[in-house]
């Protein structure tokens, strides 16, 4: 018996008439701000249809300069549509469209200014600089623009750019905010949270309250625990450097730029507080200079102190020595007087929004204020100066509206701060300002971060997890359930457990500086089963059972698992089909990575270090990834024609045979990539086509760990290709075989063999290479097929063998269009026709 799968591909060309309309000019507002004076205003326009980006349909709108258009429309999508503005002055716009059923599609967008473009993030409802783009079958029932525009824009320059938004405040991005129109129908808004402040203004928050305090004294005047006597010590010595001197820094201006890790090994340089000069790293035996590693030491001296600080308050809270509180007091006072002033711990927004010692040093700061706050030898009014010169005007409220993966931090530093000076305006906007708003709109339908990278996710959710905690403590709320607009935190863990591989790991997609080939879920799992109970888990139990396959639509991940019992027992194959998003995304369009047999086989690498070695030229590159490269133009970051822009899940099937086709098909590059993924998770069948309006030169990527033997005739060769572009600069030991026929390849690991089987074709190089691996000082086998064609096709069979496992025999033919593997067939014509899978 046959069981037929099917997938169409859809191409229409369509045209739509002009529509044209005039309105009378409005003006509906002005207002100035910190920015400049602006309008708003409701203007003339004219709608016409013409085909845009690179021949692909689009709706144009043209109109006046300084307008606001609201015109209804009725029209149905017949192929998937992008929506543009064009704009002729300096100025930012927000375009929304709702269809017939009431949702809405919304973008902002900028002309000319980068400026101009961030002030529009942050009245646009999506903070998207991309154009949406509508489904085919969308109806269409009104169309809106609004055009935002400046009196007396200022020459764009980096310097003015950073100064204007810095004197951005909210009150006025609200304003702007106001005008658009409200929806009828929109995306479920979150509830708020709503809660009663603690009459205790300095709740020991780390310590458990008052009475937590109370004990940890009790316990230490018996025999102080190891963390506290790891504090203890640490604030003695801190006391000794300092004694009978005047606190001190070296001041600079650590920036984004700033190095404080050897660029090679990722690890810490060593820095001398005698020697401002010395940046030495062990493992390569070699001092780094410059400003970037002078600047790291000057960071890392501010640290330093902010750490020893947070120390002497821990042993005052332990042991009542006044000792210890009166040098936290004055290290407080030292940095509150002078540290902000003298060092900008980054080139650009606040204090506390530093990623590197600015944000530490704040919470530090924090956490020392509350813990001294009783401390009698200060007054209310240092206390005061410090509250008020340094630490409320440097927590993220006071700052700016905008968002960034700073935002857990931020939540949690104002919370804390907010709960010890007793503010609950702070704790509001810790709760529903940041947090609320972050889970909302940056958190997706798959509860996966919108950078779509596990290591930013965490970095931002890790903070929830800790603040839920504490709210049920010190306000006895509970976060974990509430409502945050049809999603909750459970959402968001849900989808550690939905993407996790057999090992309990996530893959490190895009820019996560894992370092261990993944990201470890098996703690917020366990957290997550405590506090729901749901099976799904429940997968870092033993003989936990296995998952099923999953389609991730809105992140753009199609997960298929193979059959068996136990969840550890499980193959794992991940196909990509999402856009290059955000600032830590990979252009990594239409790739895969696979799990098998225990072991991380055919990996997406993540970035170790931001600093080292390959981090543009490979990691930030196609060229890293699982996937195609058209004319050796892989470059990163800004996606481009020329390599698979994002595509779309168009069949999805977990039966007993698992079955992912995706597609992207638009432009004169068109790709379709299907996976097959045998019921024993032995057998993998890639088929990756690819067709053209012209001749292209076809790149084939693939990556496997382990050691490599072919019989294929490989020669040394310098043809493989150089340069920053086409990101083939840190592969070495190249070599090459020419072929028209099948060949293999294997890596055999300590415990399985990988076997690549790859289909023929016309004019074939085979290129076997060195590229980067999880560390720069590491290497990971590349292996690149080349064709030159109009059109071909890329027919791959991996199959995952233990010891014992006999390989399964392969049949192709190059005619036909089909392989068999065993009982599994894949059969084919060209890109535009159906696939059909058959099995037993």
């Amino acid at each position: 018996m046959h069981k037929p799968r099917a997938l169409l591909l859809l191409i229409a060309c369509w045209m739509l008439p002009v529509v044209a309309t005039t309105q009378q000019l409005i003006l509906l507002d002005t207002f100035e701000d910190g920015l400049g004076v602006w309008q708003a205003i409701e203007g003339t326009a004219e709608i016409v249809t013409e085909p845009v980006f690179d021949g692909r349909q689009a709706l144009k709108l043209n109109g006046t300069p300084t307008g606001a258009i609201q015109r209804p429309v009725e029209f149905t999508v017949t192929e998937d549509t992008y929506i543009t503005c064009a704009a002729k002055d300096l100025g930012a716009y927000y375009l929304a469209v709702q269809d017939t059923d009431g949702r809405w599609y919304a973008s902002v967008q900028a002309t000319r200014s980068g400026w101009a473009a961030t002030y529009a993030r942050l009245i646009g409802p999506r903070r998207s600089m991309h154009f949406d783009k509508l489904k085919a079958g969308t109806q269409i029932q009104a169309l809106k623009i609004y055009l935002y525009v400046r009196e007396d824009p200022p020459t764009p320059s980096r310097s003015g750019y950073l100064d204007n938004i810095a004197v951005l405040e909210a009150p006025k991005a609200r304003h702007l905010a106001e005008l658009l129109p409200k929806p009828d129908q929109g995306p479920p808004v979150p509830i708020p949270i709503e809660f009663e402040m603690p009459q205790v203004q300095h709740p020991f928050l780390d310590l458990g309250g008052p009475e937590g305090l109370e004990n940890a004294r009790k316990a230490c005047a018996e025999k102080p625990t190891a963390a506290a006597q790891e504090y203890i010590d640490q604030a003695d010595a801190f006391i000794q450097r300092w004694e009978g001197k005047e606190l001190s820094l070296p001041y600079g201006n650590p920036n984004k730029t700033t190095h404080t890790n050897c660029p090679i090994h990722i690890i810490a340089l060593t820095f001398d507080a005698e020697r401002p000069k010395w940046h030495y790293c062990a493992k390569c035996d070699k001092n780094y200079e410059g400003a970037v590693y002078d600047n790291g030491w000057v960071m890392t001296a501010s640290a330093r102190m902010g750490s020893d600080l947070r120390a002497c308050a821990y042993a005052w809270a332990y042991t009542a020595e006044d000792k210890y509180a009166a040098q936290a007091a004055a290290a407080l006072e030292f940095f509150a007087d002078s540290y902000y002033d003298k060092i900008r711990p980054i080139s650009y927004g606040d204090f506390s929004d530093a990623m590197w010692n600015g944000g530490t040093i704040h919470r530090q700061f924090i956490n020392a204020l509350d813990l001294i706050w009783d401390w009698p030898g200060w007054n209310a009014d240092r206390r005061t100066s410090i509250v008020d010169r340094y630490l409320e005007p440097r927590t993220p409220p006071r700052r700016k509206e905008g968002v960034s993966n700073y935002g857990g931090r931020g939540a949690y530093e104002t919370y804390r701060f907010g709960m010890t000076i007793g503010r609950k305006e702070m704790v509001d906007d810790a709760l529903n300002g940041i947090m609320g708003r972050y889970i909302h709109d940056l958190f997706n339908a798959d509860g996966i971060w919108n950078e779509k990278t596990f290591g930013y996710q965490d970095f931002v959710f890790n903070y929830f997890i800790v603040l839920a905690d504490m709210t049920r403590r010190d306000l006895g709320i509970d976060l974990w359930n509430h409502d945050f607009g049809n999603k909750s935190m459970k959402t968001i863990l849900e989808s550690y457990a939905k993407t996790a591989m057999p090992d309990l790991r996530v893959p490190a997609i895009g820019d996560n500086r894992a370092r261990e080939k993944g990201i470890s879920v098996t703690a917020k799992l366990r957290k997550a089963h405590e506090i729901y109970g749901d099976d799904i888990f429940a997968i870092y139990e033993d003989n936990a059972s296995a998952q099923p396959s999953i389609a991730l639509r809105d992140t753009g991940w199609a997960i298929l698992r193979s059959e068996a019992e136990r969840f550890a027992d499980q193959t794992y194959l991940m196909a990509v089909f999402h856009k290059h998003f955000g600032a830590h995304g990979h252009p990594d369009g239409l790739s895969f990575l696979m799990f098998a047999n225990g072991e991380y086989l055919i990996p997406d690498l993540d970035t170790p270090d931001y600093n080292m070695k390959g981090y543009w030229t490979y990691y930030k590159n196609v060229s890293s990834h699982n996937t195609i490269v058209v004319d050796s133009n892989s470059a990163a970051p800004a996606p481009s024609k020329r390599y698979p822009r994002p595509g779309e899940l168009i069949v999805f099937e977990d039966g007993p045979v698992k079955l992912a086709s995706i597609t992207d098909t638009e432009g004169d590059i068109r790709f379709r990539r299907t996976f097959v993924l045998s019921a024993d998770g032995k057998t993998v069948i890639d088929l990756y086509q690819v067709e053209a309006d012209a001749e292209h030169t076809w790149d084939w990527l693939f990556h496997a760990i382990g050691e490599r033997t072919t019989a294929l005739p490989l020669a040394a060769t310098d043809q493989l290709g150089k340069g920053w572009r086409n990101g083939y600069t840190e592969h070495t030991d190249a070599s090459m075989a020419e072929t028209d026929e099948p060949w293999e390849m294997t890596w055999q690991t300590e415990k399985q063999r990988l076997k690549l089987w790859m289909s023929g074709g016309p004019q074939t190089q085979v290129f076997a290479a060195k590229g980067l691996g999880w560390m720069p000082t590491e290497t990971i086998d590349a292996t690149i097929v080349r064709r030159r064609a109009q059109s071909t096709a890329f027919a791959a069979v991996y199959q995952a063998l233990l010891p014992e496992d006999e390989e399964q025999p392969i049949t192709w033919s190059q005619d036909a269009g089909a392989i068999k593997v065993g009982d599994l067939e894949l059969t084919w014509l060209d890109i535009s026709s159906p696939v059909t899978v058959k099995t037993p």
